[in-house]
């Protein structure tokens, strides 16, 4: 099977934007978009007919996921964590000392009116804006295990962590999405 090179081409605006979500830097995103496309040409499936989207995206998912190895594996190179930034109001994470919830967690949050495009894009441009503002660890874990749909034993073994501290990580990257939100819903 031989794509055209304007068919494989043709896919990497849509692949730009897949990688820019799971890695949250413009030129890391670019090098995995490109190592997917070169392998496209190069290496395409043997056996029956693939489609060329579908493949292309499996492809990079997996370039996404050796990224992430690869940042495990030098941690010199990869960005600072801010521990800090996982206090809430009050305490950490938004709870007091008896474990209760200091306000409403779905303060600030109003339904989605799923029917409105424009309310849509509001809600990904203001959802991407708070992923991007997540520390290094949870936005990784996040994006693996949310957008990527990798199971915990993966997003562990990508990142090297313990089976138990993904379920921790996700959760604080929720908890700190959801008081992002709550600040930022619909803001310029």
């Amino acid at each position: 099977m031989a794509w055209t090179h304007e068919q494989i081409l043709a896919e990497a605006p849509a692949l730009l934007r897949y990688a820019r979500s799971r890695v949250g830097d413009e030129a890391t995103a670019e090098d995995l978009v490109q190592d997917a496309l070169v392998a496209a040409v190069l290496q395409p499936p043997d056996g029956p007919e693939v489609p060329l989207r579908a493949w292309l995206f499996a492809t990079l998912r997996h370039k996404v996921w050796d990224h992430y190895r690869w940042k495990r594996r030098h941690p010199a190179d990869a960005a600072p964590v801010d521990h800090a930034s996982h206090e809430g109001e009050g305490g950490p994470y938004g709870f007091d000392e008896h474990g209760s919830w200091q306000s409403d967690p779905n303060r600030g949050l109003s339904p989605l009116d799923s029917a409105d495009p424009a309310e849509r894009r509001q809600l990904r441009s203001d959802l991407q804006r708070c992923l991007d503002g997540l520390p290094q660890r949870l936005h990784d874990v996040f994006v693996l295990r949310e957008l990527d749909d990798a199971t915990a034993d993966h997003v562990a073994e990508a990142l090297g962590l313990a089976r138990e501290s993904v379920a921790v990580f996700l959760y604080r990257a929720r908890q700190q999405l959801r008081t992002c939100l709550q600040h930022h819903w619909g803001a310029p």
